[in-house]
């Protein structure tokens, strides 16, 4: 199955990376992580032009996957890139401080 995508969006098309899936225990319901590249939209406006694109692509996953049924998705932005960005920042600057503290 793709785990890539573009799915077109008011303004611009939106390249869509699917990082996790998470589906319930009964299989009626996925919960998609997506991370995205567009510069022209922010992330309210990406999960708003994915819901409005669920239902074809609930589709594609359909035929796809042999399930008795195919499960509503939902999509939510996956943040991992963003926190472990945050976490090279501080351990940076840690390192400086420390770095300065054992010059003086």
């Amino acid at each position: 199955m793709t785990r890539n995508a573009v799915v077109e969006s008011k303004d611009s098309p939106i390249v869509v990376s699917v990082t996790d899936v998470e589906v319930s225990p009964c299989l009626q319901h996925a919960n998609i992580f997506v991370s995205y590249v567009c510069d022209s939209l922010n992330d309210d406006e990406v999960l708003e032009s994915l819901a409005k694109h669920a239902p074809k692509i609930r589709y594609h996953v359909g035929k796809e996957i042999k399930l008795r049924f195919v499960p509503e998705i939902k999509f939510f932005l996956d943040d991992t890139y963003a926190k472990a960005k945050k976490i090279d920042e501080l351990l940076d600057a840690i390192h400086e401080k420390s770095t300065e503290h054992s010059m003086n």
